[in-house]
């Protein structure tokens, strides 16, 4: 499977920046991205990973998960918090992505066990 050939949408570096730092309380992880975990220590609190994703500002593709009834348009941070809430299964909530300008494709998960 690759997130390039599933339904997806795209979402600003800005947007998915501003979405984790709406949610200070939660600690994340990253699992595949070579760009974020070669500059941040995870698992990670919103504060240091936000800019870690503005440094980057690509934009990103994500992957809408089962049951999503939208197009490839570019989201926000409603839409995200509709995807991370609609990925939750036994192991917590994640995303998967890609940056647009790279081949490498990546999960951003909540930290389930720093959670409060």
């Amino acid at each position: 499977m690759s997130i390039r050939t599933e339904p997806h949408s795209v979402v600003s570096a800005e947007t998915l920046a501003k979405w984790i730092e709406d949610q200070p309380e939660r600690w994340w992880s990253v699992d595949g991205d070579p760009r974020l975990m070669g500059t941040v220590d995870f698992p990670c609190p919103s504060d240091e990973l936000a800019p870690a994703i503005r440094a980057v500002g690509a934009d990103l593709l994500v992957l809408q998960p089962n049951g999503f009834r939208g197009s490839q348009r570019k989201v926000g941070t409603a839409e995200l918090a509709e995807f991370f809430a609609m990925s939750r299964n036994r192991f917590g909530s994640e995303l998967f992505f890609a940056w647009s300008d790279a081949e490498v494709e990546w999960l951003l998960l909540e930290d389930e066990a720093l959670v409060a």
